[in-house]
């Protein structure tokens, strides 16, 4: 599935997938990307938890794609 980093920190990757939705994954699962790069997830991957995003959100992150 295809994705996009949003952020990072030292221990979490949050990605965007294209229905919008948000998750956090390990960050050892998308090393070396950088924020903004669009990334190919398995469909497999250690989802931590989710969360959907709102529509506005969701608008904006479109345009990544």
């Amino acid at each position: 599935m295809r994705a996009i980093l949003i952020d990072k920190n030292i221990f979490d990757a949050f990605v965007s997938l294209e229905d919008g939705t948000i998750i956090s994954v390990p960050l050892g699962q998308v090393n070396p990307a950088n924020i903004g790069d669009t990334l190919h997830l398995s469909n497999t991957i250690n989802c931590i938890n989710n969360s959907v995003a709102s529509d506005k959100s969701v608008d904006k992150l479109i345009d990544f794609f």
